[in-house]
């Protein structure tokens, strides 16, 4: 009934062909064609014998504004009917009877999309109706120069909204495959993300995840938009932005993996890539075209996709092993990039290089649900990056279990190069602090009673830090209170004690002060490359000497001062002057004297709100005894 009830004039068949479902018939002819705009060509009264008569093999270009006209004469008792007309979204206005349909109208360049399907209804009882579809492309959807194609159908308000809703599920369907997988690539940068949190020292996770969460959020834009399900603006101004973001992404990600810190060359290439967003705003607004724009994208990533795997290659022959992990990952970003532009690179350069256009053609999983070639590598990188990251993650996780294994034990030796409780000394109040660094390190002082009713004083700092430090510590306190029972001189104890540590082959050396105290308040020290004690604000000037463990036979010297009642004297570690402001300024000795009179705690802690580098250790001694001479 409905083929009966259709006459149509004669003429060209239109761009477009459609396939649609039964109780429909497609407008193949009739249709004329003109370039410009005026209002009056809505008019069903208008004469277009003279418009063009277009075919479905024209490429026709709309420029700035054009119109179609078809006029489709009806049986005087056609039943209800309704036009179906797909065109791009917010590129058109479409005209029943010289009446525009509120369906089908002219939007904003930001709000256009892809195309769509509008459902026109047709009024009822006349025998004729004309159809007048002007066209008014958005720079944002088209090219100035590029041909625009609209498809128009005629049957029952029933098959036509059926076809419409059909048209929406197929657009729906094409974008699902895409949107899928990028949705899971953007949560699995998420997670990357949540990962780094716990993970701070490890900025590979930081850039990884970032990398992840643009390309998947980009790229599932860029399905959305594709497909008509978003409005086409917002691949130009975010999935085109977020290419060059998350090339910065993988460049930073690819040298924090390895450890190697970016050369200029390659901070002046991320500085141009944040650069080229600008170029796509224009594109957007049509003044540069489509097919240059894709021609400088795939020339600006081209860096990345050449040079990174060759460096990856050329570190890995360096002797960085992490590298050969990741040369076959960095591959797949970069080829998903050149495969997304091959197309319009292909009409760029034209037929030489048409066989590019075939990387355009996705894969097909069932029926017309594609898989893009660009989704694969995306989803390849994933995988691999995903394998190589677990085992990196295993790696890490092993490397920190034994490391902190290891600073437990150090700990537990570093306990016991600082007496837990000071000995008391007879005519003598002693006071001490100990402020550990982060890491363990090699601090140590003792008292030790001597035969002669004189107490052995030694406050020493081993180079390094970590487990050796504290064991080369505790060798040093084990030989210390073995020629401490001798009743041996500083000078003579600090000879013998070097001879061991230089026997020991442990590495490393050691600065130490020792001290003899006696009951009258006589005082003898040696000194091995230790810093120089206090008293009462002043600098004690003593016979300086090298450190333990340098060399064998060296003798040390000793000097000698005397205590009055009411003296104290302050001895530290190098904690204390090596302390470091975050300008790069130490804390000093001028500092470092002028707070010596002050107690141990508060000592320390100016040197720890300074900026503390190292252990921080002092120790203070005030002679009291009253017939001190």
């Amino acid at each position: 009934m409905l083929c009966g009830a259709l006459t149509l004039a004669q003429g060209a068949a239109p761009v477009r062909i459609e396939s649609f479902p039964p109780g429909m018939v497609e407008l193949k002819s009739g249709w004329r064609f003109q370039p410009g705009d005026n209002p009056e060509w809505a008019s069903a009264q208008f004469d277009d014998e003279r418009w063009r008569q277009v075919t479905p093999e024209d490429d026709l270009s709309c420029g700035a504004a054009c119109w179609y006209r078809i006029r489709i004469e009806l049986s005087a008792q056609h039943p209800p009917l309704a036009l179906l007309v797909i065109a791009d979204q917010g590129a058109i206005e479409a005209y029943v009877d010289g009446q525009r349909s509120s369906e089908a109208h002219i939007e904003p360049w930001w709000l256009a999309r892809e195309r769509v399907a509008y459902v026109l209804p047709i009024p009822e009882g006349g025998e004729a109706v004309s159809l007048a579809i002007r066209i008014h492309p958005p720079q944002v959807a088209f090219d100035s120069q590029e041909a625009v194609h609209i498809s128009a159908s005629v049957g029952s308000p029933e098959a036509v909204k059926g076809a419409a809703a059909q048209q929406h599920a197929r657009r729906v369907l094409l974008a699902v495959t895409s949107i899928g997988i990028n949705l899971v690539i953007f949560l699995a940068g998420c997670g990357v993300l949540l990962l780094f949190a716990s993970q701070r020292g490890s900025p590979e996770y930081l850039w990884l995840g970032v990398y992840l969460t643009l390309v998947g959020s980009s790229n599932a834009v860029l399905a959305g938009a594709t497909y008509a399900l978003i409005p086409g603006v917002t691949n130009e101004l975010f999935a085109d932005p977020a290419t060059y973001l998350f090339l910065i992404a993988q460049i930073e990600f690819t040298h924090a993996f390895v450890r190697r810190k970016l050369s200029r060359t390659w901070r002046a290439y991320e500085i141009l890539l944040l650069c080229c967003p600008v170029a796509t705003i224009f594109c957007a607004t049509g003044i540069l075209g489509n097919d240059p724009y894709f021609l400088m994208e795939s020339a600006v990533a081209m860096p990345v996709a050449l040079s990174l795997p060759l460096l990856l290659l050329y570190w890995r022959r360096r002797g960085n092993e992490e590298a050969r992990w990741i040369i076959f990952p960095s591959l797949c970003p970069a080829f998903g990039v050149a495969v997304g532009n091959s197309s319009q690179v292909a009409d760029f350069f034209g037929w030489k290089f048409r066989l590019l256009k075939l990387l355009a053609h996705p894969l097909r999983l069932w029926g017309e649900t594609p898989l893009l070639y660009s989704d694969i590598a995306d989803v390849v990188f994933l995988l691999a990056i995903g394998v190589v990251m677990f085992f990196r993650f295993t790696l890490l996780g092993r490397e920190q279990a034994r490391v902190a294994a290891e600073l437990g034990a150090a700990r537990e030796v570093q306990q016991q190069l600082v007496p837990a409780t000071l000995p008391e000394v007879a005519g003598c109040r002693l006071e001490s602090v100990y402020v550990p660094a982060s890491e363990v390190g090699g601090d140590f002082f003792q008292i030790l009673p001597q035969a002669c009713g004189s107490s052995l004083i030694v406050v020493g700092d081993v180079s390094g830090k970590g487990l050796k430090a504290a064991m080369t510590g505790a060798l040093a306190i084990g030989a210390l209170r073995t020629l401490a029972a001798e009743g041996l001189s500083p000078g003579a104890l600090l000879t013998r004690l070097n001879g061991q540590i230089v026997a020991s082959q442990n590495g490393g050396f050691i600065t130490c002060l020792c001290a003899s105290l006696a009951w009258d308040g006589a005082i003898v020290f040696a000194n091995a490359g230790h810093l120089a004690p206090y008293v009462d604000g002043e600098e004690v000037e003593l016979e300086p000497g090298l450190p333990l463990g340098l060399a064998a036979g060296i003798e040390y010297s000793e000097s000698m001062l005397h205590l009055n009642a009411g003296d104290r004297i302050v001895l530290m570690t190098d904690g204390v002057v090596e302390a470091q402001a975050a300008s790069g300024e130490l804390f000093g000795f001028d500092r470092t004297r002028a707070i010596s009179r002050e107690a141990v705690e508060e000592i320390a802690h100016a040197a720890q709100a300074f900026g503390q580098q190292d252990d921080i250790t002092v120790l203070a001694l005030t002679f009291e005894r009253e017939n001190a001479s």
